[in-house]
């Protein structure tokens, strides 16, 4: 996938909560318990899809929630490695800075055990 800004440009969500909500939410894909997840931002009507397609490929579909209705924004067919090493590296890095701020409150500590245990998945 080309570089694309979803949902926006300089987009600032909780991160340490939803780096969280997608690791638990993409966990049962990579674990064979489910086909397809859901991975909400916290602010706004937003969020991406990822369809298992095969072992080691994911479809990854942004999305704009609205009342009765989603809008497809974006699909594309992601390598699940790549997706998986990317949520990590986020993790990685907020969990770092969480660290050196003395910011170490639960869902902290949430992140980084689910992070560790995420690095088992690939």
């Amino acid at each position: 996938m080309d570089r694309v800004s979803f949902p926006a440009h300089q987009w600032d969500d909780f991160p340490v909560v939803i780096l969280g909500f997608w690791l638990t939410n993409i966990e049962p894909l990579l674990l064979g318990q489910s086909t397809m997840c859901e991975c909400p931002f916290m602010d706004g009507a937003y969020q991406f899809d990822v369809r298992m397609e095969h072992k080691d490929l994911f479809s990854v579909t942004l999305v704009e929630r609205h009342v009765d209705e989603k809008e497809t924004l974006l699909t594309a067919d992601v390598d699940c490695e790549l997706l998986i090493g990317q949520l990590l590296a986020a993790s990685e890095i907020v969990v770092h800075t969480c660290k050196s701020n003395g910011w170490n409150d639960d869902d902290m500590l949430n992140l980084e055990k689910l992070m560790l245990d995420a690095k088992r998945w690939l």
